[in-house]
């Protein structure tokens, strides 16, 4: 089964603090990709995951100073996650 996760871009996945939603990602993520399912993750850059990753930002946001606009980095991630739908 081919399975997208979308992930929150403010925390990488999984979270290296706190980060409830990205943690709980990632342990789906990583048991779907354990059960044999073909897992595309689209997160931070700074994400580790045995899926294939779909970086979205370079690094999580809350860590990174320069990002004016949280929203339309998650508006171009939702684009590209259908994009890929077909």
């Amino acid at each position: 089964m081919r399975i997208a996760q979308i992930s929150p871009l403010f925390e990488s996945v999984p979270p290296a603090m706190y980060g409830g939603t990205e943690r709980v990602v990632s342990y789906l993520t990583e048991e779907l990709v354990g059960l044999g399912h073909e897992v595309t993750l689209f997160a931070s850059a700074d994400s580790k995951t045995r899926a294939e990753l779909v970086p979205c930002s370079e690094r999580a946001l809350r860590l990174d100073e320069n990002t004016l606009d949280p929203v339309s980095l998650h508006l171009i991630m939702m684009e590209e996650a259908l994009r890929r739908a077909d």
